[in-house]
């Protein structure tokens, strides 16, 4: 981003020891809120892609869910507040930080 070469995001979610394709922020929910976060704080504007397997179901439904659930989490960091999260990150506290964010998902 720093070099202003960030034009593409691949996304999908892994348990890191292989890429099992799955939905986004099933495994890494924080990872992915991260993400979103930066992504909003360097104001980036690019293309994302969903890379998701499904082994059963309807495919049209499951990348409606995919979008869905980057939607919602985005939905999430703005009732959480940029400001909040700033906060959090130069407090350098991690048990404010992260019961600040569970009690937001309630």
């Amino acid at each position: 981003m720093d070099a202003g070469r960030l034009f593409h995001l691949h996304l999908n979610d892994n348990s890191r020891e292989f890429d099992w394709d799955m939905l986004p922020a099933s495994v890494n929910l924080w990872d992915f809120l991260e993400i979103l976060y930066y992504l909003d704080k360097y104001n980036c504007n690019i293309w994302c892609s969903y890379d998701v397997i499904i082994r059963r179901g309807n495919l049209i439904k499951q990348i409606q869910i995919t979008i869905d659930i980057i939607n919602l989490l985005q939905s999430l960091l703005e009732k959480i507040g940029n400001d909040e999260l700033r906060s959090l990150i130069d407090g350098g506290i991690p048990s404010n930080a992260f019961g600040y964010l569970i009690r937001s998902l309630l």
